[in-house]
């Protein structure tokens, strides 16, 4: 049912004067380490692995959930990554004003309202909507959009790489289920699978 305000969403965001991501700008960064929001996440080896990209002076790349989850463990979350254009994205984000949060165009405006106090920048986030680049040229003057897959942690290692981010990682983003293993998502995160 969202499909069809995608235009209003886009329409909003534009409204708002917000600046949008720009290609390259974090070229000179070591790495982006993207976490994601799976089981996974959660284990030893994947807490041990971000803790050791952090100590190598990497971008940290969270989403929803994983921003608060990473803080609670003493870990920084440099940018968050948002793309879902359902409503129910805000209540699940929490704003940390020492965090980016890089907001697709397409997202609900009560995202961008929910987190109207913190560091905002806009990108594009390819929905397959018709016309959407040129609407999005029309509106921002920059059709640059991000593709790839339909899950946030696609369109964070997507944004990374377009900001110019070469040394490129996910952990805690699974792709998929495993025998034995019956959740989607880490146990911190209240979402269900669609």
């Amino acid at each position: 049912p969202w499909v069809e305000k995608l235009g209003t969403h886009i329409e909003y965001a534009a409204s708002l004067g917000l600046p949008l991501a720009e290609k390259d700008s974090l070229a000179d960064a070591k790495g982006a380490l993207i976490v994601g929001l799976s089981p996974s996440v959660e284990t030893p080896a994947s807490i041990a692995h971000i803790r050791m990209r952090v100590r190598a002076g990497w971008t940290i790349f969270g989403m929803k959930e994983g921003i608060k989850w990473l803080k609670d463990k003493g870990l920084p979350c440099h940018y968050a990554v948002m793309m879902d254009p359902g409503d129910v994205e805000a209540s699940r984000t929490p704003c940390f004003p020492d965090v980016i949060y890089c907001i697709a165009s397409t997202c609900h405006p009560s995202t961008f309202d929910h987190l109207k106090d913190c560091q905002r920048i806009v990108f594009h986030s390819a929905a397959g909507w018709p016309d959407e680049v040129k609407m999005y040229q029309r509106l921002f003057a920059n059709g640059d959009t991000i593709i790839g897959g339909f899950t946030v942690a696609n369109r964070g290692l997507g944004l990374a790489a377009y900001l110019g981010i070469k040394n490129l990682e996910m952990v805690g983003v699974d792709f998929g289920r495993r025998v034995g293993i019956e959740k989607h998502y880490a146990g911190f995160v209240a979402a269900k699978p669609l």
